[in-house]
């Protein structure tokens, strides 16, 4: 793409609660839920058998994508009333997101600019909504180019 320089765009402020902690206070009082959560929810594994353009197609799979988005969201239901245990964690995570796309969209300088976003699965789906409905710039999905 002839870039010159690679630019950060994360952010892993300071949260009030750990990941860790949601998921081992659901595992104590939802279990349930938190089983629901996860359900059908296979993570790609890169294998000997497997190239790394294979690996990154499962990885950027429209349907895997969208059932790690709903796993996210979903985390706010844990919890009980008057206590948000998944969402005080998720309100972390979607700061996180929403700075990954401030800090993306600052280093758009004309619109024929290209920018080469490499993230983790989890904050694709998010970040791209985030693009796509600023509808200030046109998003293009990585399949199409490990095809």
């Amino acid at each position: 793409m002839g870039h010159e320089q690679i630019y950060p765009t994360d952010w892993m402020g300071k949260s009030d609660m750990g990941y860790a902690e949601v998921e081992s206070w659901a595992k104590e009082n939802q279990p349930e839920l938190l089983n629901e959560i996860f359900e059908g929810l296979v993570f790609p594994e890169l294998s000997e058998d497997k190239s790394i353009i294979d690996y990154y197609k499962a990885l950027n799979a429209p349907i895997f994508l969208n059932k790690l988005h709903k796993m996210y969201v979903n985390i706010a239901r844990i919890g009980g009333l008057n206590k948000y245990v998944g969402m005080d964690w998720l309100s972390w995570w979607y700061k996180r997101n929403l700075i990954m796309f401030a800090n993306l969209t600052r280093l758009i300088d004309t619109e024929e600019e290209r920018i080469l976003f490499i993230v983790g699965a989890s904050h694709t789906n998010i970040v791209t909504k985030f693009l796509e409905e600023s509808e200030i710039c046109e998003v293009v999905p990585p399949l199409s180019y490990l095809s």
